[in-house]
């Protein structure tokens, strides 16, 4: 299956693709001892680099499911940018409401991800 993203959402999703070595880290924390830490990092990359080839987030194999729903739940976007502290309201808004977003498209195919707080 593959999830269309607007430009805010891929942004937000690419954050946490950019950086395969901290979803492979979540991974094996929270001990998902089906993958290594190569084999993570190399399907964040190529999630990564079709996201930015087409604009779609493409989730067909278990790992990458579980990857997709990382990038939610083990995103630090909104964190970063309130932390950045030129970050307006509006533009905190307009995050929440693209996670809000992406949660839905999640929803609506099956994946599901912990409630994001902002």
């Amino acid at each position: 299956m593959t999830i269309k993203l607007t430009d805010a959402q891929r942004e937000i999703i690419s954050h946490r693709l950019e950086v395969g070595d901290a979803i492979a880290d979540c991974f094996i924390a929270e001990q998902k001892p089906k993958w290594d830490s190569v084999e993570i990092m190399e399907a964040a990359e190529q999630m990564l680099s079709e996201l930015e080839e087409t604009g779609e987030l493409r989730v067909e194999t278990e790992l990458q499911r579980e990857i997709a729903i990382d990038c939610m739940n083990g995103s630090t976007y909104y964190a970063v940018a309130e932390g950045w502290g030129d970050a307006s309201v509006l533009e905190l808004g307009r995050i929440e409401r693209s996670m809000d977003a992406i949660k839905r498209k999640y929803s609506a195919v099956g994946l599901i991800c912990d409630v994001v707080t902002y």
